[in-house]
């Protein structure tokens, strides 16, 4: 039994900073009701939290279709067409995919 107890106590200190982190990036995103600041904070703390090198949000309009690109850790000489967003048939399937979840 000590040893469950154990393994379970260091399985919390590990999670941990990750909570204080989330809870940190809830209070960030929760802080403003601005439709550029409340994007730029969810994909920016979606990056921390995951260790992610790069991020992409993708608004929508009520059709599903794309009507912005936001994207963090992405430099504007490396961005290429990300600026307008990707096009496609291709791309129109993976944004129904998202709704449709």
């Amino acid at each position: 039994m000590t040893t469950d107890t154990d393994a379970l106590r260091r399985r919390v200190e590990v999670l941990r900073p990750r909570i204080a982190r989330l809870c940190g990036a809830l209070l960030r995103i929760s802080a403003s009701l601005d439709l550029d600041t409340v994007p730029r904070e969810v994909v920016d703390g979606a990056r921390a939290l995951t260790g992610a090198r790069r991020g992409v949000i993708t608004m929508v309009d009520e059709l599903g279709r794309a009507q912005r690109f936001l994207s963090s850790g992405i430099r504007l000489t490396s961005t290429g067409n990300w600026r307008t967003g990707p096009t496609g048939s291709g791309c129109s399937s993976t944004f129904g995919t998202f709704r449709a979840r």
